[in-house]
Formats: structure tokens, C-alpha cells, sequence
């Protein structure tokens, strides 16, 4: 179990992967489990832990300049902020122009939906489904069953550019 324990909506331990060439097979997931947590649960589990923290300070600002030199300073677009011993940066900036990056976006839509009827089998999520048209990308659809009746439904896509809302809710 994890610090999130408390806020997992859901977690199973065998999930169903959907491949090419009629390939699909329920994989027990061992010592592990897949967990759903509701984004909004984990912002709020989070904020109310920085906020118990007097030493932690939550700031969105544009980060203009970090000055890592005797006495670190982050310079931002609301004022300057001075660390006492060191700055911790974990932001990843690549060169997004360099075609040795292969940088690609992950961008989906996603429904939770209802239905009248028990339909969906509450233990075996569907994690990886592949049967859709790749289109020269990296696609797949997942469903995780919340009950019988109501799951959340997602289409995700690895690539390089984005696809109007449509599309998206062509292939939900």
C-alpha cells in the first residue's frame, strides 16, 4: 500500500490487453496493483499535505531565471525567491526542434458513463485496447470499470500533434 491508499477510487490486480492480429489476454498484474485515483481527489490530498507544511509554499508563476550560485534564487514573474541551501529543479526542458528527442504529447478524452443495465465485469479493467486505427500514431482506448454499471472510458493518443474533439469522440 501506498500514501494514496486513502483516495484510491478503485485498483485491480489482472488487467486486459487488446493487441494486433487478434491478440488479447487478461494479464495478472503479480505483486502489483493498477489504481485509479480521481484527479481532483489527488489535488486535494496534496494540497491539504503541502498546506500543513508551514515551510512549503505553493506558488504559480512563470519561472523567469534560477541562480544556483551561494545563495540560491528563483526568479519569477511574481518576485524573487531565495532558498536557503539549494534549489531542487525538476522540470525537463528539451529542445523540442531536435528530431533526436522524439518528443511526443499524450493527449486523450475520456468519459465516465452510466448505464441502465450491468455491463461492465468490475474486476478485469481493460488497459491497453489496440484494435483501433493507429493512423500512424500510438492509439489505444482503456476502460476502467467503477461498478457494474459505470466506468470510465478513454481514448489516448502518443504523438506528435494534436486531433480536433471529434475525432476524439469518434473513437468513444
Amino acid at each position: 500500500d501506498s500514501v494514496y491508499e486513502p483516495i484510491v477510487l478503485k485498483k485491480w490486480n489482472k488487467v486486459w490487453f487488446h493487441g494486433t492480429d487478434n491478440f488479447s489476454a487478461l494479464m495478472p498484474l503479480e505483486a502489483y496493483n493498477y489504481k485509479m485515483i480521481p484527479g481532483i481527489d489527488f489535488y486535494k490530498f496534496i494540497f491539504e499535505a503541502i498546506n500543513k507544511n508551514s515551510k512549503i509554499q505553493f506558488l504559480q508563476a512563470d519561472i523567469l531565471e534560477i541562480i544556483p550560485e551561494k545563495q540560491p534564487v528563483v526568479i519569477t514573474s511574481k518576485g524573487n525567491f531565495e532558498a536557503s541551501e539549494y534549489i531542487f529543479d525538476s522540470v525537463f526542458r528539451p529542445k523540442y526542434d531536435e528530431p533526436k528527442n522524439n518528443n511526443l504529447m499524450q493527449h486523450f478524452l475520456g468519459w465516465v458513463i452510466e448505464t441502465e443495465k450491468p455491463f461492465f465485469n468490475v474486476d478485469e479493467p481493460t488497459l491497453f485496447d489496440f484494435r483501433i486505427e493507429q493512423k500512424d500514431e500510438f492509439r489505444f482506448v482503456y476502460v476502467l470499470p467503477i461498478s457494474s454499471q459505470k466506468a470510465l472510458i478513454e481514448f489516448t493518443i502518443f504523438s506528435d500533434n494534436l486531433i480536433e474533439k471529434e475525432e476524439y469522440n469518434y473513437y468513444l
